[in-house]
């Protein structure tokens, strides 16, 4: 079946094409750059506390990937979601990174936190668990739960596993910490009187800006709650629905990316491999500067003629 006309063109026009392509080359540059740094960030000499740096940067860097992806395809509406979850990590990175003394505790604490989600995740999973035969009466009752029913499994394996890893010594302050913790399910960052919330943890960073606008700016869109928004008007006046892959706002979300990108980066190269900033500074120079710079200004790449 073909594409309803007017609401979906995957072949571009030639000229089209050509203001994408170096958007979305620069947005791949950057994720190549970030794959450097996890290589950087690698070292035989890490520290257990690093792999929860390694992996919010991994995260970082797999959202970037997406969006160059959909900016090289036009689609602009889905780069939103990812922005924010690229966000929410670097602002975990910037928390860690915030102090010398304690980064190792914070990112145990994100540790201690995931393998919680993990093991409430796990007993969903369960059928001999009370969450696993909540989940199931639920999922009987709902014929597309009903692959998820066949799915359930004996998870008691991977549930000991976690448990012992809290119990080692190096998790067990933290893990005092999140026991005695006033919320049930606490936020990593929350733990040792830290921000309870994504908003409060961009205010202790001075990061309320990106919140307003990757947070609460587009949460009705990225929500569903801003559908309604992608009505316009035809050439003849009349309502009609948005195109998919409209480039409104596809130039501002490769501007976001690229400047939480390069953000983030900075922060992580200057507190782990901080003899890495000279090659760093010569790859923006080289490879992103010209583009970047462009992008953030005032003057429309794309501009759209209606």
């Amino acid at each position: 079946m073909e594409p309803y006309k007017g609401l979906l063109d995957r072949k571009f026009d030639p000229d089209f094409e050509s203001l994408l392509a170096p958007l979305a080359d620069t947005l791949d540059g950057c994720v190549n750059c970030g794959t450097q740094v996890l290589g950087w960030l690698n070292r035989p000499t890490s520290s257990y506390g690093d792999l929860a740096v390694v992996m919010l940067f991994r995260h970082v860097v797999e959202m970037m990937d997406g969006i160059a992806v959909l900016v090289r395809a036009g689609c602009a509406e889905p780069t939103k979601l990812l922005l924010r979850s690229m966000l929410e990590s670097g602002l975990g990175l910037k928390y860690i990174c915030e102090t010398k003394v304690s980064w190792e505790e914070r990112t145990i604490a994100y540790q201690v936190c995931y393998a919680h989600e993990r093991i409430r995740s796990y007993r969903r999973m369960d059928p001999s668990h009370q969450e696993g035969k909540h989940l199931k009466s639920v999922l009987e009752k709902d014929g597309l739960g009903q692959s998820i029913v066949a799915a359930q499994q004996d998870m008691s394996s991977q549930i000991e596993n976690l448990e012992r890893m809290l119990a080692k010594p190096e998790f067990a302050p933290v893990e005092a910490q999140y026991q005695s913790h006033r919320s049930k399910h606490p936020k990593w960052y929350s733990l040792n009187s830290g921000p309870n919330s994504v908003q409060e943890l961009a205010n202790h960073l001075g990061y309320q800006v990106w919140y307003e606008i990757l947070y609460r700016y587009w949460s009705e869109e990225t929500h569903a709650a801003d559908a309604i928004g992608h009505i316009t008007r035809g050439s003849d006046g009349n309502a009609c629905i948005e195109g998919l892959r409209h480039p409104r706002n596809l130039q501002q979300s490769a501007s976001l990316a690229m400047g939480l990108f390069l953000d983030i980066g900075q922060t992580v190269i200057d507190s782990f491999v901080p003899e890495r900033r000279t090659e760093f500074a010569k790859w923006y120079v080289g490879g992103v500067r010209d583009v970047y710079l462009r992008v953030v200004s005032t003057e429309p790449i794309l501009t759209i003629v209606k």
